[in-house]
């Protein structure tokens, strides 16, 4: 089972994806499939040191995209795998607890701001949001594409893994002994699937990336039981599951707009048309991130990119990349700055100069909480 996983993770189109972007929810499968790891040596071991990892782990990965705390539950379950539960929870709670110290030390300097941003989000935000997909919708369409986008390879493919495999779940609770790493797992899954079909809002393919180990996993365990059950059967599953995946994966590993070697000649062009200077990096209004971090970001590994320098725009319009140096007429509301310093700062220092207002919290969550017009008062 494990090679077959292995073989699934290395050409699942969604993992293969996802670490082309370098952005925060990109590391949530991994931090998952360690949690589901940490969680399953609890249960086969019941030492202790695995509670307060499992509970750091989940905080980390909580603190990095909150998708993650569908994750909780199960954490805080895992006390059931210990004879001294009072101990085993409060390691659990201590290792959840360390990631959110750095939140907690900005809470207390600026009003608790970001815990004051969950209350109104989970309190009052998300209740005057209507669920986005019916039930019937959810378990026949959204998860069988979710399943294929991982692995699959369409749809319908997905949506028979997902009926082969809660057949072969239950036929085989006769043997959950046997397998009961296997059923806690499958467990956490159709755990978090519930809660995450209440979840109020659009539902983006990055807030799947929670899945993929799941994901992975099941469609794994069915290959295998369908091999010990019928040989022949479990391979053609397999190579059909292998052969129906790897064009997406094929397709994922194309070369798109931007990448290295592109960003790489608009860096060129423009240290050959302004040699010898620094450069403030500016990108165009309508995509002003995509092509403009990362020329910034190369500028500045090399000591070019600076808020001092002359200011150079660069901007993508469909599979054309082009750069222009901005004289002291443009307008700035037509570009954004995009050079490394500001973007640190405005992302990660954003409060030094807009320290969060205070404001009446309590009078606008009583105005809001109201039952006389809750949830829509004006």
């Amino acid at each position: 089972m494990a090679a077959i996983l292995a073989l699934f993770a290395a050409i699942s189109p969604a993992a293969i994806g996802n670490y082309f972007s370098i952005w925060n929810p990109s590391a949530i499968p991994l931090l998952i499939a360690i949690g589901l790891l940490v969680l399953l040596k609890s249960q086969e071991t019941g030492k202790l040191r695995y509670a307060f990892l499992l509970g750091f782990i989940v905080g980390l990965s909580i603190t990095i995209h909150f998708q993650s705390a569908l994750f909780l539950p199960a954490a805080l379950s895992a006390v059931i795998f210990y004879k001294n539960k009072v101990k085993s929870l409060l390691l659990i709670v201590l290792g959840l607890s360390i990631p959110f110290i750095p939140i907690l030390y900005f809470d207390l300097r600026f009003n608790w701001f970001l815990s004051r941003s969950v209350f109104i989000y989970f309190l009052i935000d998300q209740p005057t949001q209507p669920l986005t997909t019916r039930w019937l919708t959810y378990v026949s369409d959204y998860w069988p594409s979710t399943w294929s986008s991982v692995i699959g390879g369409n749809k319908y493919l997905g949506l028979f893994l997902i009926s082969l495999t809660s057949i072969f779940t239950v036929l085989n609770l006769s043997k959950i002994r046997e397998q009961k790493k296997y059923y806690l797992v499958a467990a956490i899954f159709l755990l978090d699937v519930i809660l995450f079909r209440y979840y109020k809002g659009p539902k983006q393919v990055y807030y799947t990336y929670f899945f993929h180990p799941y994901v992975l996993i099941t469609t794994a365990w069915i290959c295998y039981r369908l091999l010990t059950f019928q040989k022949i059967a479990g391979l053609v599953l397999t190579t059909l599951v292998v052969l129906a995946t790897i064009p997406a994966s094929l397709a994922t590993l194309q070369d798109i707009t931007i990448t290295i070697r592109r960003v790489s000649e608009i860096k060129a062009q423009i240290y050959t048309s302004h040699p010898n200077q620094l450069y403030d990096i500016f990108g165009c209004s309508q995509m002003s991130g995509v092509l403009s971090h990362p020329t910034a970001l190369m500028m500045f590994g090399e000591g070019k990119n600076s808020l001092s320098g002359i200011k150079i725009g660069v901007c993508e319009e469909g599979a054309n990349l082009t750069w222009k140096h901005l004289g002291p007429d443009f307008v700035p509301k037509d570009w954004a700055n995009r050079s490394t310093e500001f973007v640190y700062k405005e992302n990660l220092e954003w409060w030094k100069e807009r320290p969060p207002a205070t404001g009446d919290f309590f009078g606008f969550a009583r105005r809001k909480l109201s039952p006389k017009c809750y949830p829509r008062c004006p």
